[in-house]
């Protein structure tokens, strides 16, 4: 690549933190957690801001759950909604939470649903999500333990522990409430995925929009955005994107920095 190519690819890519500038902005101090639009108006019907509950909880969960020599833990956050309980052997629906900050116990169909059914409604957020990032930067090496694999185990080990914290709070042992686990889209996948993994652990689920087939090289996304877009963006949203490309390509660290990203 010439001085006279390079210098007019530096230039076009000084524009590129304007369009990504809400991205930047979304970046939040403290541990870093990967980021998604708010979730309130969300895959389960939820309306903007309606919540049955905010109230953070805590537990610790283990960052790998496929080492044996590795003990290391993070803290997870969740919700619980305890009000249409019929206590203490009411069943237990679990809403997974997916690539979102999770913001509290929605006031949607499936609270319809736990009212009904006097069912407790849980809800803890997915790992490096939200507040329940195990680490202070997302370098590579951090981001080895993102999976769906851990995160179906972070499930497993979450049933258990508040299956424990309702036993202990009605003063009883070795009890079992049933549970049901409720996802949309990826979350829904992890529904599917968790009944058929751990079927002693559930006794039905849901999945709604489950994404359990990959597809790769899936462009439609792509293809409705530049659909939707209009001629003028969907070409200014194609230089963006060769732009950044090239960049990445080139081993150019420019990009990454725009993230404040590591190696």
């Amino acid at each position: 690549m010439g001085a006279g190519t390079t210098a007019a690819a530096t230039s076009r890519l000084a524009v590129v933190p304007l369009l990504l500038l809400p991205l930047l902005l979304a970046r939040g101090a403290g541990a870093v957690s990967l980021w998604r639009p708010p979730p309130e108006a969300g895959l389960l019907g939820s309306a903007p801001g309606r919540f049955l509950t905010q109230e953070e909880h805590w537990m610790s969960q283990t960052l790998d759950h496929f080492s044996p020599t590795d003990h290391r833990q993070f803290k997870q956050r969740y919700y619980e909604f305890l009000d249409y309980h019929r206590a203490p052997n009411g069943p237990v629906f679990l809403n997974i939470c997916g690539e979102a900050s999770c913001s509290g116990i929605s006031n949607n169909y499936l609270a319809v649903m736990a009212k009904k059914f006097g069912a407790a409604l849980v809800s803890p957020e997915h790992r490096y999500y939200g507040k329940s990032s195990p680490f202070e930067d997302l370098t590579t090496e951090n981001l080895r333990f993102l999976s769906s694999k851990q995160a179906l185990s972070d499930l497993a080990v979450f049933r258990q522990y508040y299956q424990e914290t309702l036993n202990a709070k009605y003063n009883r042992s070795g009890a079992d409430n049933s549970w049901f686990v409720f996802g949309g889209s990826y979350s829904g996948a992890l529904s599917a995925w968790f009944r058929l993994k751990f079927p002693h652990l559930t006794c039905g689920s849901l999945a709604s929009s489950g994404v359990v087939l990959a597809v790769y090289n899936f462009t439609d996304f792509d293809k409705q955005i530049g659909e939707s877009a209009g001629p003028e963006c969907k070409e200014a949203l194609q230089e963006v994107t060769r732009l950044v490309d090239g960049q990445l390509q080139s081993g150019h660290n420019s990009v990454k920095e725009l993230f404040g990203a590591k190696m």
